[in-house]
């Protein structure tokens, strides 16, 4: 669905264009034109920021935490996982975060969901970056949610920090709500 949206890259991102894409059995598979010729990996340390022009693609403008499908789909996969698990304090957790931030009025617009410099590559010549593994794009996201949790990937598994220093070091000079939210959805 993301593929379709951004058809090959609207303005403020090139990604691949989408060929066909089909169900088998539960799985929806994806066949896509190839990056283009010269991408190259994006450095590791230096994450760009995600574009306004990209954010703008998706729906726009504020909304309630608890109104957010976004928001619906971070509880459930908690709950199942913390139902699973054995570890209802997680599902307290949650519950805890929507009280307390579910009126919250946030600024939401279109999220990668896994904003990482293995998912980005740069070509010579080109100011926008190449962008691909969309399986976790959201129309309708909050809004800074990809660069923090890019930060975050980034302090875990390229630099070996461990999630408590990853979390400090990626939350630092971020809103309270945002770091909350990320905690959760990680």
């Amino acid at each position: 669905r993301m593929l379709e949206h951004l058809d090959g890259g609207r303005g403020a991102v090139i990604s691949p264009r989408l060929l066909h894409s089909f169900s088998h059995g539960e799985l929806q598979v994806a066949v896509t034109a190839p990056l283009p010729a010269g991408a190259r990996r994006w450095p590791p340390e230096d994450l760009p920021d995600v574009p306004d022009a990209l954010v703008a693609l998706g729906e726009r403008g504020t909304k309630a935490l608890a109104d957010l499908r976004w928001w619906q789909e971070v509880e459930d996969r908690v709950n199942q996982g913390a139902e699973s698990a054995g570890m209802p304090a997680l599902m307290e957790l949650i519950e805890e975060t929507g009280s307390l931030l579910g009126d919250r009025e946030l600024q939401v617009g279109f999220q990668h969901g896994d904003w990482v410099p293995w998912n980005l590559a740069r070509l010579d010549h080109e100011r926008r970056p190449v962008v691909w593994d969309w399986e976790y794009g959201r129309l309708q996201a909050p809004v800074g949610l990809d660069l923090l949790h890019g930060a975050y990937q980034s302090e875990r598994l390229l630099r070996g920090a461990s999630p408590a220093e990853a979390f400090a070091s990626a939350h630092r000079h971020r809103p309270s709500e945002l770091t909350v939210l990320h905690t959760a959805q990680v």
